[in-house]
């Protein structure tokens, strides 16, 4: 007894690579591949795939529900049944693929805002990782009395408030302005201190 985990070889053959029955790069896991072109990771889609996706099935099912329908509807007319299931066939492919792909572009959007948030929260993660670091430098050029150290640690706080500013670039919103207004403020501070 052989236990098998896939149905059929790929259909291209050794074209495809020397496993026959590999998908998705071996890693179906972390990775897919719809049509078996090229394996892309599960958690970052392309852009437009579903949108593409949802056309390509739309259009078949469309096809196939339009064409059965033109024939049963037609069947009585005799000879002519087949050019009208043919056209009801085509109406239904050309519907199926703008309802599949709105389908496909509406999961397309919804994937393109969630990795937005995603980025997002990375890039406010590593803003606040470099604020304990800021506030340092700048309660260390306040305290100095006679100035010695302070261009050294304001040109460090400048370094950290630019790589804070690219990151704000990733943010949205709220929280975009916040991080902003709180650059503007160190900045401002650092410009009245004289650095």
């Amino acid at each position: 007894m052989s236990i098998r985990t896939h149905t059929q070889e790929d259909p291209i053959g050794l074209a495809g690579g020397l496993n026959l029955y590999g998908f998705a790069g071996g890693d179906p896991i972390n990775f897919s591949d719809p049509f078996g072109l090229n394996p892309f990771p599960v958690e970052d889609p392309p852009p437009g795939i579903f949108t593409a996706s949802g056309m390509l099935i739309g259009a078949a099912l469309g096809g196939f529900g339009g064409g059965t329908g033109g024939l049963v509807m037609c069947a009585a007319s005799g000879p002519g049944a087949a050019a009208c299931a043919g056209a009801g066939g085509m109406a239904g492919s050309k519907a199926g693929a703008v309802i599949g792909g709105a389908i496909g572009a509406a999961i397309d959007a919804g994937i393109m805002w969630m990795s937005g948030s995603r980025d997002q929260a990375e890039a406010v993660e590593r803003a606040e990782a470099l604020m304990p670091s800021i506030t340092g430098h700048m309660d260390l050029i306040r305290g100095d009395p006679d100035g010695q150290g302070t261009p050294h640690h304001a040109g460090e706080v400048r370094g950290w408030l630019e790589r804070i500013q690219r990151l704000t670039k990733q943010m949205r919103g709220r929280t975009q302005r916040r991080w902003r207004d709180v650059i503007k403020t160190i900045r401002d501070e650092l410009d009245e201190i004289g650095n």
